[in-house]
Order: structure tokens, then C-alpha cells, then sequence
């Protein structure tokens, strides 16, 4: 046993960081991540040394020496990358050069940029112009900085108005991307920390940020924000408003790394300095699927689509997803067979979460649902999206009446879609751009689907955990 101490405790330590690090993903941004993150790359890579060089020095076959060499070769490698993502990510992706680049090479990327923007299903001749200013404004700087040239990107993409058609607000090719550890939400009251990873920041309304008021910092941030109309902004605000680099590139936040937020919770403004976090990580954190069911923040809900029948009279389909259409046709069977129960007589279809997926998967859950006699209601959110928009457009187009409860969608019935990822040859910055136009009902020119019910969701609501469009629901 003591001869094997060292490999047993190399072993252990990957074990326990494994456990560790599933046991703490959904919290990337805490102390046991970190160390149990630590503890598996060292596990790891101790190991693989220890046991290539224990193969090596007890070998008495070339084939295992072989094996013990190729092994080392293996965990040196490893190791090399743990620490050249340490001093510089970038350094081991190929589309993001480690150097800041000259002018010129920024110039060529933006005439890239120019020429996708221009392929846009819905370019016109007014955008443009606009975008031709931005050129220009970009070719008469005396240098460009990463940050001027993310800021000038997000500006001229957002001209399309389509969130399809986005520069990511990640970009790994700026140094060190950060962001600070809050998720926001715009509710009818103002913008609030939704979550945090200061768990005593939650339900703060944020007042300012470095000195300079939210609906200042807000107002400069709108114009970066590629969306269909203002619902879809709202929703998107949590990508900009957290990310130091959007700061940074509006002269909100200096480059000392940190930040100053002030809030108002229970009545008394609070200030809090605030540490960035590696934007990875708060990516990871943002997105970690979660059990939240209020239409509130950027998180992947885990709850699957499902169908439940209500009070005998009621079925209620729980629709976050427009994936596989096998499974849609499943669920528009089960609508229809219930659809005959003695009492039942109407379907929710509560669509608050789906921001979209695959265009072609609902057709046999439509005409399910037109085949039955059941009411329709909908109730949608500024996050009510992409294929979930075309489902609605298509579901009106068979001319089954329905109702909608709801914010306003972040698209209307025509919108643009199916985007296609570019990526700029110098800096590698990644864009998406839309490739089709979907024009289902040209006649309604609106940029959002309206509500026959409007709801109006405050931050009372969401941290009381109320759920106005239940009550609509029930009041109408």
C-alpha cells in the first residue's frame, strides 16, 4: 500500500474533484468549484505522469514503454494547456490572435462585416447609410482599440434589428473577457438583480453603476442590442448590462477591473464593489439549466414540454421547447385524446419560456389542436420567440380562434431567421447573420405579436413569486 501511496492519493484527488466539480457546475462562480475544478485537472494530470513513469521504470516489454511514453507525452500536453489557458486563452484558439492588430487589419474585418450585413435578407438602402457612417466614422480613428471596434460591431449589426442577426456579446478575442457576477431583468418597475452570486444582492433595483445612472447606461446600451423590437431588447439586456467589456467600450467602466454598483433594497441605497468573474464562467452560471418556472432571466429552464389535465375542464401544455417533431406529435395526440373528456372544453398553451428550435417539428401538433373543439389560450413573453412565433403565425393562418395572455412577443409574425455564424479573419470576432426571411402574414407589419391581454410584470410579482398571467387567466 505505501508503495502505492502517491498514485492511490493522485487518484483521490481526481475522484474527489469529479464529485466536486458535478456536484458544484450549476455554481461555477464559488470557492468549491474553483478548488474542486483544481483538484480534478490535478488528479489528472498527477496521475497520468505517475503512471506513465511507474510503466516506464517497471517495463520489461518495449510495447508498454510505448504505451508509458506516448501517456507522457499525453499528460506534458495537458499540462501545457492548463497553462497557457492560464496566462492566455486565445494562445490555443486559432481564429483569436493573442496580438492586438494594426489598423489595417481591423479596416479588412469591418469590410467583411460590411458585406455579411449586406447579404441580410432585409438589408435596405436606409441601413445602409447608417452603416456607412459607421464605416467611415471606424476608418478615420487614429487606432482602433478592441473595445472601439467590439462597441462599432455591436452597432452596426444591431442596425438589422434582428436577434437572429447578433455580434456575441462573448468575444474571446478582448483580453480576459469578464463579466460582473449578477443576472438583471427589465420588469415594469425598473431594471432588478434577478440573481447573484452575492445571494444578498437579490431583489435590488439597480440605481447606478460607477456614477453613472442605469437609465443612462441603459440608453447607451439599446443601440448594441440586435432585436426585433424593445421586448426583445429587454430580454437581451442581461447579455450587455453585466458584460465589462461593453462597459469598458462606453467608458462606464474603467480598466482597474472592477465596478461600483449602487441599489435600492428595502428602501436603503446600498453601494457594492463588485469583482468581475470570467465571462466563461458566468456564461456557465447564466445558462446552467435550473428549476425557475417564472419568465424571468436567461436561464435554460429543465422542465421538459408536458401535457396535464386541470380541474377536469382544463388541459395545460407546458411548451418551452420546439424540438423533435416526433415528440410535439406526442404531445398533440395526448391534447386530442383528452380533448374528449366530459368536462374538458379549453388548452393553455403557455409558451412564456420557448424562445424557439426547429420550424418544422409542430405541424402535426397544430393540427391536433385544430382537429378538437377546445378554446385556445396562449400566453407569451418578451422571451416567446423564433420558431415559437412561427407556430403561433401558423396557428393563425388555419383560422382556429385563440386567445393570447401575455407581453408582447420578441418578433413579429415576419421575421428573420435561420442565422449562419461568420467569423472575421484577423480577430476572429464571431457574428451571426440571418439567412432567410420569414414572411407569414405580410399584411401584419407590426414588429411583435400584441397581446389580447396585456400583462405587466413587476418585480413585486416576481420576487413575491405571484404569476400575473395565471391571474388574467382566471380574471378574464
Amino acid at each position: 500500500m505505501k508503495k502505492h501511496r502517491i498514485s492511490i492519493s493522485l487518484f483521490a484527488s481526481l475522484v474527489l474533484g469529479v464529485v466536486g466539480t458535478v456536484t458544484t457546475w450549476k455554481t461555477p462562480l464559488s470557492l468549491f468549484f474553483d478548488i474542486s475544478l483544481f483538484l480534478t485537472v490535478f488528479g489528472l494530470i498527477g496521475f497520468l505522469i505517475y503512471t506513465s513513469i511507474h510503466w516506464w521504470r517497471n517495463s520489461t516489454g518495449i510495447g508498454r514503454n510505448i504505451i508509458a511514453g506516448l501517456l507522457f507525452i499525453l499528460s506534458l500536453a495537458m499540462l501545457s494547456i492548463v497553462l497557457v489557458s492560464l496566462v492566455d486563452i486565445r494562445m490555443l484558439l486559432p481564429r483569436s490572435p493573442s496580438q492586438a492588430l494594426t489598423k489595417a487589419e481591423w479596416i479588412e474585418d469591418f469590410k467583411v462585416l460590411k458585406k455579411s450585413i449586406q447579404a441580410h435578407p432585409q438589408y435596405t438602402d436606409s441601413i445602409g447609410l447608417l452603416l456607412n457612417s459607421h464605416t467611415f466614422q471606424i476608418e478615420n480613428e487614429a487606432e482602433i482599440s478592441d473595445h472601439l471596434a467590439f462597441i462599432t460591431s455591436l452597432k452596426m449589426v444591431s442596425l438589422l434589428q434582428d436577434a437572429h442577426s447578433q455580434v456575441m456579446p462573448l468575444q474571446l478575442y478582448i483580453p480576459k473577457p469578464a463579466y460582473l457576477p449578477i443576472q438583471t431583468h427589465v420588469f415594469e418597475d425598473g431594471l432588478f438583480i434577478a440573481n447573484a452570486n452575492d445571494k444578498d444582492l437579490i431583489g435590488g433595483r439597480i440605481v447606478s453603476i460607477n456614477g453613472q445612472s442605469i437609465e443612462s447606461i441603459y440608453s447607451k446600451i439599446l443601440p448594441l442590442i440586435g432585436a426585433d423590437n424593445e421586448w426583445a431588447a429587454k430580454f437581451h439586456s442581461a447579455l450587455y448590462i453585466a458584460n465589462m467589456d461593453v462597459l469598458k467600450g462606453l467608458d462606464i467602466a474603467s480598466s482597474t477591473g472592477k465596478a461600483t454598483i449602487q441599489i435600492m433594497l428595502y428602501g436603503e441605497l446600498i453601494s457594492k464593489e463588485l469583482t468581475p468573474v470570467p465571462a466563461i464562467k458566468w456564461a456557465v452560471w447564466s445558462l446552467a439549466p435550473t428549476n425557475e418556472t417564472r419568465p424571468v432571466g436567461w436561464s435554460i429552464r429543465n422542465e421538459e414540454n408536458k401535457v396535464e389535465v386541470k380541474n377536469d375542464t382544463l388541459i395545460w401544455m407546458t411548451f418551452n421547447k420546439t424540438n423533435s417533431e416526433e415528440h410535439l406529435t406526442n404531445i398533440g395526440n395526448q391534447i386530442h385524446n383528452q380533448a374528449y373528456g366530459e368536462d374538458i372544453n379549453h388548452v393553455v398553451i403557455d409558451m412564456r419560456n420557448n424562445t424557439g428550435g426547429d420550424n418544422s417539428a409542430y405541424n402535426n401538433l397544430i393540427k391536433r389542436l385544430t382537429d378538437t373543439n377546445l378554446s385556445i389560450t396562449l400566453l407569451t413573453s418578451r422571451k416567446t420567440y423564433s420558431a415559437a412565433i412561427n407556430f403561433i403565425s401558423e396557428l393563425q393562418l388555419t383560422g382556429k380562434p385563440f386567445q393570447i395572455i401575455g407581453e408582447p412577443t420578441g418578433a413579429g409574425h415576419n421575421h428573420s431567421g435561420d442565422a449562419q455564424s461568420i467569423f472575421l479573419p484577423n480577430s476572429g470576432m464571431m457574428i451571426n447573420i440571418s439567412t432567410k426571411a420569414w414572411n407569414f402574414i405580410p399584411e401584419r407589419t407590426e414588429n411583435t405579436i400584441p397581446p389580447d391581454i396585456m400583462i405587466h410584470y413587476n418585480s413585486l410579482d416576481y420576487f413575491n413569486n405571484n404569476d400575473p398571467w395565471i391571474k388574467a387567466l382566471v380574471e378574464r
